[in-house]
This record gives structure tokens, C-alpha cells and sequence, in this order.
């Protein structure tokens, strides 16, 4: 009898202790719970447990004075054609010191940068009473893009670029560079490095056709190769790129447009939203019923064309690109109003003043 009764009192021994340190166990289990909700470290944030949102609406833009500012998204747009930034000006050079003067000049006339895709979309963003302006490169020479041995040239059009950037609130980084292979920027080390660091600042690669050919004289297979071959090697030096517009060689573009618009070459696509043109005048906007843009125009940047075409808006500014401010209208005078091609608004919705 005796050894029942103290095997009993040992198992209700262990079953009191086991009960003591669940107990505990749950308590410590509690209060780390309460720990971890009250500073946010468990699994998910608070954001990410947040139920989401509905019928959020976007800010809507300030009103404006249309009498005043007298917008007109229907205006013509500056797409600039830059070819070489050097210590030399010259027909397809620009000194890198007249290259920060565009911009200065640019700046205080009211100009801001626009990607060539947001302009060709339509999604041109720019405050009430600027305009847009493109820039586009050709060519890839070593003066638009150098590396010296520590750092980028201050003196190339990149650093050129990201400085002005930097320096003036409200100048996007926009830019594309129309590049051709094999040995775009003339550093075959840094191709890479280049095209990546491009990428990554937000600004464009665009297609300048493999080997700079002239697309006329082509066949449509071969014009379809050297489209498809520019965008393979963009895209196994920078993954990232997004390669869907063509500055044509020249000017010229293939017999077939089909070719031109989009293609495949042994496995590798492309397809183009935009072609460029050498030079001419101003770019009609994306809203009027005859933009084409597989025939852009572009104004090429040297001292005298710059002076006409600025000279040119600074007398007619009606004729001239100028925004409202908003992203969700697109507005322009009455006496244009006829001109807006609504289905290219991107939803965009028109008004008239």
C-alpha cells in the first residue's frame, strides 16, 4: 500500500509541475505578444496588415487662371537632337560649356525635361504655364558618357545632366541615348557600367539600329535584324532596359513601316512606339490628330537652330506647348479645340477655354 501511495504522490508531483511551467510558458507566450504588437516587429509591418484602401483619389491640381497663364497642350513640343559633347563646337559637336548654357537657357524660359515615352504616351507632366522639352543623344560618342580614371568626366553630357539636375528643383533626369554597336561611348571596358549606371538614374537607351545602317537600303529581314540585334545587346548589358524607340540612322527608315513598328530576329523581339527623325522643326503634340510618331521631328541642338526655334516661341507663344498643371486635362483654346485627337487622351479629359 505504501508503494501505491508514492507512486501516486510522484506522478501528481510531475503533473502540478508540468501544469506550473504551461502556465508559465503561456504567460511568457503573452506577454511577448503584447512586446511585439505594441513595436511593430513581427512578421508584417503595419502597413502591410492594414486593411486596404478604397476609393482613394488622387490630389486634384490646383485651379489656374486659364486667361493668364494660357495653356495650350495643343502647341508644338522641342525634342532637342544632341550628337557629341566635346571641347569643340562644330556641326555634330557641342561644346560642353554651350551644353550647360542650353540648359540654363532652357531652365529660365520655362522648359522641363519629359522622357520621349511619356511624351509619345501623352503622359506629359509639367507645371501650369511650362513647357515640355526631350532630350534625345545620337550616336553614343565617348563626349556624351566618360569615365576617367576615379569618376565621371564633369565635362560629358551625363555628368552634365545629373548636375543641372541636382542643382535646379524641379529639372527631371530625362534623357535618351540612341546607341549603336559594338562600342557605344568608345570605353569597351565600361560599355557595361555605362549603360547600367544610364538605367539607373532613370534616363533611356534607345535603338540607333546595331551597326548605324542606313534601314532604306535594307531588305526587311536584314532592317529587322538590325533593330532586334541594338535591343539584344542593350538588354544583356543592362536587363533593365526598355528599348521601344528608334532614332533612325540618317533619317531613314525601312520600306515596310510594319518593319519599323515591330519585328523579331532569331528569337529576339522588339517593338517601337516611336521613331525619330535628323532635325527639321518642333514636334506636333501627342494630342493632335495628326502626330505621327513613327515620324518624329526633332530640332537639332546648334547655336543657330537653337536661337530660331527659342527665338521663334518666345515671339508666338501660342504656338508653343504649355501645360495646365494638371495630368488628368488636356486644354488648349477654343480655336484648336477641333484639332485634339480623342483617342489619343490616354484618359485624359479634354477642355477649351
Amino acid at each position: 500500500m505504501r508503494g501505491v501511495f508514492s507512486i501516486t504522490k510522484t506522478y501528481y508531483n510531475w503533473f502540478m509541475m508540468t501544469k506550473i511551467l504551461s502556465t508559465r510558458r503561456l504567460q511568457l507566450l503573452l506577454i511577448l505578444l503584447l512586446i511585439v504588437s505594441a513595436t511593430g516587429c513581427g512578421t508584417k509591418s503595419r502597413d502591410s496588415i492594414r486593411p486596404p484602401q478604397k476609393n482613394v483619389k488622387k490630389p486634384k491640381a490646383p485651379p489656374i487662371d486659364l486667361q493668364k497663364i494660357k495653356p495650350n497642350e495643343l502647341g508644338k513640343v522641342l525634342i532637342l537632337e544632341y550628337h557629341d559633347v566635346s571641347d569643340k563646337e562644330a556641326r555634330w559637336s557641342r561644346h560642353y560649356n554651350n551644353f550647360k548654357a542650353d540648359l540654363q537657357r532652357l531652365y529660365q524660359a520655362g522648359y522641363r525635361p519629359v522622357s520621349l515615352r511619356d511624351f509619345v504616351r501623352n503622359r506629359i507632366s509639367v507645371p501650369a504655364g511650362m513647357s515640355p522639352v526631350v532630350f534625345t543623344f545620337d550616336d553614343a560618342t565617348e563626349g556624351q558618357f566618360r569615365y576617367t580614371d576615379t569618376a565621371i568626366d564633369p565635362n560629358c553630357a551625363v555628368a552634365i545632366l545629373e548636375d543641372f539636375h541636382e542643382k535646379h528643383p524641379g529639372w527631371a533626369l530625362e534623357a535618351t541615348f540612341y546607341v549603336y554597336y559594338p562600342n557605344p561611348f568608345r570605353q569597351p571596358k565600361l560599355i557595361e557600367k555605362k549603360l547600367r549606371h544610364i538605367i539607373s538614374q532613370g534616363m533611356d537607351i534607345g535603338n540607333h539600329t546595331y551597326s548605324h545602317v542606313n534601314l532604306k537600303k535594307l531588305s526587311s529581314i536584314d532592317a529587322a535584324k538590325e533593330i532586334a540585334l541594338s535591343v539584344q545587346a542593350a538588354r544583356n548589358y543592362a536587363p533593365k532596359a526598355i528599348v521601344d524607340s528608334i532614332a533612325l540612322p540618317y533619317g531613314l527608315g525601312p520600306v515596310d513601316e510594319a518593319v519599323l513598328r515591330s519585328g523579331e530576329y532569331d528569337g529576339q523581339n522588339y517593338q517601337n512606339i516611336a521613331a525619330l527623325l535628323v532635325g527639321a522643326e518642333p514636334a506636333l503634340s501627342p494630342a493632335d490628330t495628326k502626330f505621327n510618331p513613327y515620324r518624329l521631328p526633332r530640332v537639332q541642338a546648334i547655336q543657330s537652330e537653337l536661337d530660331m526655334w527659342l527665338g521663334y516661341f518666345k515671339r508666338h507663344p501660342e504656338k508653343r506647348y504649355i501645360s495646365d498643371g494638371d495630368p488628368d486635362t488636356i486644354t488648349a483654346p477654343k480655336s484648336l479645340a477641333g484639332n485634339i485627337d480623342h483617342g489619343r487622351l490616354a484618359g485624359k479629359r479634354p477642355r477649351s477655354y
